[in-house]
């Protein structure tokens, strides 16, 4: 089995659609201060956020936030190494570690739309000193769910001056998927195939792979690796460098494999699986009709993981709203396994029995139910789950 792993800041030439951002912070200030670590103080007006008490005006700048929204047309033409999907709708602010502010962009009242985009100028108080930043956007309009994108930088405000930060927003990986060129070959005659990988954000929009760096939930560094079933050799991933051409399966054509899966996997730096998508590749003969039989001497390897459906979806939490799927697997009788990934694995619980797998939603989220049968093989099930609420006063 061959593999080999995408580092998710290198150059690559296939087409995804472009996320785009405009991101500065600049800080007028007053007078000379301590630093704080308190929730940053929102100078314009936020429904959804309670006054605090300001310092003294001394110790206190005016932090200004600049972020666009791209359109889809907008995000498909522009290169950038910052990320901002174009389902963003919220975004929490936090300075010095402290609680942070949620700024609301559908409604926030400094927001302009234009045909790139909505952008959205956001001032706040803070106080002067060094200060560390941590950015988080969100599809929902509070800033809950899973996070689309993260960043944090850090910075000394000075009275009287205008103090930018440096801060980069990474994009934050939950699921994946995997495509070839050519759904099968040839059996017998040497073959190439290309193979593409998509990578989506929790909202399921596109993650420009050639120019974002990718993270998880917790900003740990991804990378995504590609692997090859194949245990005869006839098939291999092959890429010639990492900016290079699309990644290629090659074929030698010398023998036709039992089963070849073609599987990505975004791994964090704990090496804890985030997200993975798998493609089958097919054999068949010169006239086109599929080779279901083996001519390699070595017994069949365990075939492709297959689940009786594509996704869950929760809109109760509890073991009352538990569901159950099944799987199953050619030439396998051994145990499944599954776990959570990708997302925020703790919105669910999973259970496994036999092959039949029962996840129970525990809190709003998104992640993917992953279950894996013999020779790594695997199938991933994205999971969705909401609650309604009643407030009763």
């Amino acid at each position: 089995m061959k593999s080999r792993f995408w580092e998710s800041n290198g150059n690559r030439t296939h087409t995804f659609r472009r996320s785009f951002i405009a991101l500065f912070l600049t800080i007028p200030l007053a007078a000379c201060g301590g630093g704080g670590g308190s929730a940053p103080s929102l100078t314009s007006p936020l429904s959804n956020t309670t006054p605090q008490t300001p310092p003294t005006t001394s110790s206190m700048g005016t932090a200004q936030v600049s972020i666009t929204i791209p359109t889809t047309a907008a995000q498909s033409t522009t290169r950038s190494e910052q990320y901002v999907s174009t389902a963003t709708n919220s975004l929490t602010m936090s300075s010095n570690g402290g609680a942070p502010a949620v700024i609301s962009l559908s409604t926030y009242p400094g927001c302009t739309t234009s045909a790139s985009g909505r952008t959205c100028v956001i001032q706040m108080s803070l106080p002067t000193g060094a200060a560390s930043f941590t950015i988080r956007t969100y599809a929902s309009a509070d800033g809950t769910g899973s996070a689309l994108s993260i960043g944090s930088g850090t910075t000394t405000v000075l009275a009287n001056a205008n103090n930018p930060i440096n801060l980069k927003l990474d994009a934050i990986v939950s699921s994946l998927n995997v495509a070839l060129t050519l759904a099968s070959l040839v059996g017998l005659q040497a073959a190439s195939n290309a193979v593409f990988v998509s990578a989506y954000d929790a909202a399921n929009a596109a993650i420009p792979l050639a120019n974002n760096t990718l993270v998880d939930q917790n900003d740990a560094p991804v990378s995504i690796g590609l692997t090859d079933t194949d245990p005869s050799g006839a098939t291999t991933i092959a890429p010639a460098t990492l900016g290079s051409a699309p990644e290629m399966v090659t074929y030698t054509g010398a023998t036709i494999p039992s089963s070849v899966t073609i599987a990505a996997v975004a791994k964090n730096s704990s090496n804890a699986i985030i997200a993975s998508a798998a493609v089958p590749l097919a054999f068949s003969s010169a006239s086109g009709v599929p080779i279901t039989t083996s001519t390699s001497p070595s017994a069949s390897p365990p075939g492709v993981v297959l689940a009786n459906l594509t996704s869950l979806a929760f809109t109760a939490i509890g073991t009352a709203a538990a569901q159950s799927f099944v799987v199953s697997e050619s030439n396998y009788g051994g145990t499944f396994t599954a776990s959570a990934s990708g997302g925020d694995p703790t919105v669910v619980s999973i259970g496994v029995s036999g092959n039949s797998i029962t996840v129970t939603p525990n809190q709003p989220g998104s992640t993917n139910v992953v279950v894996t049968g013999g020779n790594g093989n695997f199938v991933s099930i994205p999971v969705s789950t909401t609650s309604t609420s009643i407030t009763i006063q």
